[in-house]
């Protein structure tokens, strides 16, 4: 188990960085700056160090949710439902859209409670569809490290349970 929560919090770091970048380096496709520790050092009136300390802390935080409850899941159904999305990819896609989804609603709260959050002059679409392919990203990155990880330490505990059985 504690390997499966060190490799999915090296994992929410990895797919926390390249979302981060992914979206960092969108105003190179035309789109307009996106940056989630800004906005999140904006909106808790902090400094932008943290921001970045909650944004990242936040990933890893979903990363082991999915190391957790995803894979977990997993096992249990793998003859059955699950095993019908064979691909990694798809697993993380998966996820990423549930993390966007998680993320919308509680900047739908935030704007709520303290108003609109949205850079003057931008549309929402963009930064919509930006956030979405961010969290698509974080989300393979995360599918991709964690059952890579989750199969060794599978392998490991298989090889380990033949030997004992010796």
């Amino acid at each position: 188990m504690r390997q499966v929560i060190k490799h999915a919090f090296i994992g929410g770091i990895a797919g926390t960085a390249f979302m981060t970048l992914a979206m960092l380096l969108a105003p190179l496709a035309g789109l307009p700056h996106a940056s989630p520790p800004i906005m999140l050092a904006k909106v808790m009136n902090v400094p932008l160090l943290v921001g970045w300390l909650i944004h990242f802390g936040m990933g890893v935080i979903f990363a082991l949710a999915y190391a957790l409850l995803f894979l977990k899941l997993e096992v249990k159904l793998s003859e059955r439902i699950y095993k019908e999305i064979s691909s990694r990819y798809l697993k993380g896609i998966i996820f990423g859209v549930i993390v966007f989804a998680c993320a919308q609603a509680v900047t739908l709260i935030l704007e709520t409670l303290i108003g609109d959050m949205t850079p003057s002059g931008v549309h929402r679409l963009p930064l919509l569809l930006i956030s979405l392919v961010g969290h698509i990203i974080f989300g393979i990155i995360v599918a991709l490290f964690a059952k890579e990880r989750l199969q060794k330490a599978s392998t490991f505990r298989n090889t380990s349970v033949h030997l004992h059985k010796s």
